[in-house]
């Protein structure tokens, strides 16, 4: 079974172990009177799918924060018939991949990016979903989470561990392997120094195969 690597790890400022295990002294950047987070995918485009003629991608995404009622939030979004040089279809506001729970700002977030090319066709999104939240080490990673949450023994290392699960379980019910994946991005913002990744505006990221452009946005 492939374990996908991270093609680009973002973590500008400190990692996600010092961000959830200690206190900061730096005053909060985020207005007070922020209520709502939310990250988008403005743009993927797909510059080389690693295979001949049209093909079938995958875009998965997971995030995670410290204070929704799910550890985790899952998308799938898929593509058919897409070749070499085209861009991802998602419409103009782009594709949002986390919302925060209303009124609740979170200290951090967590996220992958993953877009890979399928050698076994397309599989029913929901479908697919289903079969990660039922399979047996998605539920140990969930409850990982979940007591970590309730007993105040959250870290770093639990975050980053938990979700790669959840990536090399997608691989594996997927049955990829390295020459699928065109990009994966593992990264993480703070609230105190990051602002949530709100300052870094438009980021963009690429592989030879594939770049990626996104944001966080407050309100």
């Amino acid at each position: 079974m492939y374990t996908p690597i991270p093609d680009i790890v973002y973590r500008p400022t400190v990692n996600l172990n010092d961000i959830v295990e200690t206190e900061t002294i730096i005053t909060k950047s985020l207005p007070s009177e922020t209520t709502d987070v939310e990250m988008r995918l403005l743009r993927v485009f797909v510059k080389d799918k690693r295979d001949i003629g049209k093909g079938e991608i995958y875009l998965f995404t997971v995030t995670t924060d410290s204070i929704a009622p799910e550890p985790f939030r899952l998308e799938l979004k898929t593509f058919k018939d897409v070749e070499n040089n085209t861009e991802l279809t998602f419409g103009p506001g782009g594709l949002t991949i986390y919302r925060n729970p209303q009124g609740k700002v979170p200290r951090f977030l967590d996220y992958r990016i993953f877009v890979m090319e399928s050698d076994q066709g397309i599989r029913d999104a929901g479908k697919f979903i289903g079969d990660v939240q039922g399979n047996s080490d998605f539920i140990s990673a969930r409850e990982s989470i979940v007591s970590a949450v309730t007993g105040n023994a959250l870290t770093g290392n639990i975050i980053i561990s938990v979700t790669d699960v959840i990536v090399s379980l997608i691989s594996k019910i997927l049955k990829m392997n390295k020459d699928d994946q065109l990009i994966l991005i593992a990264g993480s913002f703070n609230d105190k120094i990051d602002d949530l990744g709100t300052k870094y505006g438009n980021i963009f990221q690429e592989t030879k195969y594939t770049s990626v452009n996104y944001q966080v946005l407050f309100a």
